[in-house]
């Protein structure tokens, strides 16, 4: 019986591969060129209000093609460039030459208190792969994320430091 179940079994997985590959059904996995990045920063402010930070601002794609399900990482540091905590904002597909608008509100909590600045970076949500992109706003030059996702690995120097302001208060 062994022997007819693992026969079964191999039957199945290469019914189900063909099936796959006959609907077209492949992860895309697309490269971005770092030297041509394919996005670009117009916008970038960062508003410190009581207990609060405001990300907000603009992305352009200067690719020649869209580029689907986009993902902006926003990293919060402190004044000596410790990251304290992670925002994201799911952009969807930005189409060639298009532009996408951006704003995130965080909270102040306990982990993140003395959030200074600021950095942006991109990346394919569904893949978690690092899109490049290139910094218009005058900011510190842009490196591809790590698409990571976590504190460790998103902490490495690089994406685009928005410039610090002075709070606003309330």
């Amino acid at each position: 019986m062994p022997a007819q179940r693992k026969l079964i079994i191999a039957s199945l997985a290469f019914a189900c591969t063909a099936l796959l590959s006959s609907c077209g059904a492949k992860a895309e996995h697309r490269s971005f060129d770092s030297n041509n990045p394919p996005l670009e920063i117009v916008t970038n402010k960062f508003m410190d209000e009581y207990e609060k930070q405001i990300v907000e601002g603009e992305v352009r794609n200067v690719s020649g093609q869209e580029i689907a399900d986009v993902q902006l990482v926003v990293n919060f540091l402190s004044a000596s460039d410790r990251l304290l905590d992670i925002s994201t904002q799911d952009l969807g597909t930005i189409a060639a030459g298009g532009t996408a608008r951006f704003r995130v509100e965080h909270e102040d909590d306990y982990r993140s208190v003395g959030v200074t600045s600021h950095r942006l970076r991109f990346r394919i949500a569904e893949e978690n792969q690092p899109v490049a992109h290139r910094d218009q706003t005058g900011n510190q030059p842009a490196l591809p994320s790590t698409g990571s996702g976590t504190k460790e690995q998103e902490a490495d120097p690089g994406g685009s430091r928005g410039a610090p302001v002075a709070p606003t208060g309330h």
